[in-house]
């Protein structure tokens, strides 16, 4: 059979039976083309959760273990002698990305040639230099959006195995440059943010010395908080991209490492010095220069809430300011921190930070990590939470508003939640849940589509699936949309229902437990959740319990009992204070007296 490994229609051969790599390739506006190939689909192999938190396992003590080595590798190209923890700071988002999905695509081919199916496939000509991205964002995007980028990815893999056969074609690069917006905000909000950071670098240094970086913070109480811990208000510095850097392959050979004896540590070993993001390496020295102009000279402590992921500049002025004694102070932004069984973003700002504000939650992970690490989680009440929400009030005369999610086709993080081709197993739940409904339940159900569909064919599919609901667009203003409903529905584990059970909104929450694991230390909060019939296992006894209380969800949801569960819910997963601006300055205030510093 002829393999198919993305959604690129330049790879693909007609005539001839078809194998596909995985459901990422059947885009569902293109189904009047694959539908009609005689074809086979590969099962994914992370079906299996288990192996999927040994992988995840697997990654993370890779990751480990080349750090330091790329780290060392890093310095001696610069010529500086920088901590292993400033090159986390700097490399450690991208490096561990890079090892999770390659790994990924390296298992999905392992499944194909163990299949013993495939007699031919088509890659392009080889050449890494096309598809070196410029920085942490613009490889993430790729990675979520670019089937050509992926198509690379798997040819490469192919060729390192050797175990298929193939044939080559010329290809022109369809080469997706970086994500919509790269993250900056409208012109004039940007000119404003601009001229107020600017008038706050005319204030002595002594008086401000506590930074505060993509804080997700509204502006007014962002600027009430500054005021109460002596610092002139400010937005925080500006957004630096880095420029375009040519590629230098002679820079790139001082990269190369030895991993391990096992072929994907092989494989890794040769991907790491091509794919490498050029601000790392041919353009390091241009953003550290921007960077420590831009950002203030002295901090005393930094505050972020986003910042150390993709925020180039900023993590080349923290990194080295850490290196300084100086404290980094990181907050939670958003659901599943706390209560996935796991999760790469959460365990990469835990790791990096001195400490860490949570939503109310104060245990991490469960293996070996976890005992070092909980001593930086400070429970605090949640700003953003009671910032977005304090004006949500149920409707009951309202709607049904019926929360959807969709996830990039192809594997992008480890979380304990459905990644890459789960999500048709995850829509199918909506069909269920859907199917299950009273006529007058579905009258007023109202389905918001995720903002980003990654060629799912969200709206599509719900059309052919329940062609009777009602949609609207997701996002934007999703919190009029709450206020025109009587109940909400959650389906996954994120920020949304945070977001309701904090504002004491009726809601409904129903996943599929095998995809979205909790760590031991949630599991009692959820059971109770369960006993109250607010959180649901399949979609038909969301859907019984939703026919049940349609009428008046309010009365139901006031009741002593889902009361009592919400709040001692909310209190460890989504507390929120009218004070938390004063216990945030105290806090802070603590911290930049004390002694903490991370490794």
């Amino acid at each position: 059979m002829f393999l198919i490994t993305t959604a690129d229609q330049r790879f693909w051969k007609a005539g001839e039976d078809v194998l596909f790599l995985g459901e990422w390739c059947k885009i569902y506006s293109q189904r009047h083309i694959w539908s009609k190939m005689n074809y086979k689909t590969l099962p994914y192999h992370w079906d299996d959760r288990e192996k999927f938190y040994r992988d995840f396992l697997f990654a993370d003590q890779l990751y480990e273990h080349c750090l330091p080595m790329l780290s060392d590798r890093l310095n001696k190209i610069h010529n500086v002698t920088h901590s292993t923890r400033y090159w986390r700071f700097i490399v450690g988002p991208w490096l561990f990305k890079l090892i999770g999905v390659l790994y990924d695509r390296y298992l999905s081919i392992c499944e194909a040639e163990k299949s013993q199916k495939v007699t031919n496939v088509l890659l392009p000509n080889p050449n890494s230099t096309d598809w070196v991205a410029r920085d942490y964002s613009e490889f993430s995007y790729r990675i979520d959006n670019s089937d050509p980028f992926n198509q690379y990815l798997y040819s490469e893999i192919i060729r390192f195995s050797g175990n298929l056969f193939y044939e080559t074609i010329d290809t022109p690069v369809s080469n997706p440059c970086k994500a919509p917006g790269s993250g900056l905000k409208k012109f004039p909000v940007k000119v404003v943010k601009k001229i107020l950071y600017s008038f706050s670098r005319l204030v002595p240094k002594k008086i401000n010395r506590v930074i505060f970086v993509q804080s997700h913070i509204r502006p007014i109480e962002l600027a009430c908080l500054q005021l109460s811990i002596g610092t002139v208000p400010n937005p925080g510095p500006p957004l630096i991209s880095p420029k375009k850097t040519v590629v230098d392959p002679k820079v790139r050979k001082g990269l190369v490492m030895h991993l391990g004896r096992g072929s994907f540590e092989e494989l890794l070993s040769k991907i790491i010095p091509v794919q490498i993001p050029t601000v790392y390496l041919e353009g390091y020295s241009d953003m550290r220069k921007k960077a420590l102009k831009v950002y203030p000279k002295k901090p005393k402590l930094i505050y972020t809430t986003n910042a150390v992921y993709g925020d180039e500049g900023f993590k080349f002025w923290a990194a080295e300011k850490l290196n300084s004694q100086t404290k980094l102070i990181t907050s939670q932004h958003g659901g599943g921190y706390g209560i996935m069984k796991f999760s790469s973003f959460e365990k990469h700002k835990i790791k990096l930070s001195d400490r860490t504000f949570t939503w109310g939650w104060d245990q991490t992970f469960t293996w070996e990590w976890e005992e070092s690490n909980s001593s930086r989680l400070v429970p605090m009440a949640s700003g953003q939470l009671i910032s977005r929400t304090k004006n949500l009030k149920a409707n009951m005369k309202g709607n049904i508003l019926w929360l959807g999610m969709c996830i990039p086709r192809y594997f992008s993080n480890f979380f304990s939640q459905a990644v890459g081709p789960q999500v048709t197993n995850y829509l199918m739940d909506q069909k269920r849940f859907a199917d299950s409904i009273s006529d007058e339940v579905r009258s007023l159900l109202k389905y918001a589509i995720y903002p980003s569909d990654y060629n799912w064919g969200q709206k599509e599919r719900l059309a052919e699936m329940c062609p009777s609901v009602k949609v609207c667009k997701g996002g934007g203003d999703f919190y009029k949309k709450l206020n025109e409903a009587r109940l909400c529905i959650a389906t996954y584990n994120a920020t949304t229902y945070l977001e309701t059970f904090s504002a004491n909104f009726p809601t409904l929450v129903f996943w599929n437990p095998e995809y979205w694991e909790l760590r031991p230390s949630a599991q009692p909060y959820f059971d109770e959740l369960r006993e109250v019939e607010i959180l649901h296992d399949t979609p038909e006894s969301a859907a019984s319990k939703a026919n049940q209380i349609f009428r008046n969800p309010l009365a139901w949801w006031q009741s002593a009992a889902v009361q009592k569960v919400r709040k001692r819910f909310c209190n460890q997963y989504a507390r929120t204070s009218p004070n938390w601006v004063s216990e945030w300055g105290a806090e802070i205030k603590k911290l930049n007296e004390e002694e903490i510093f991370s490794e």
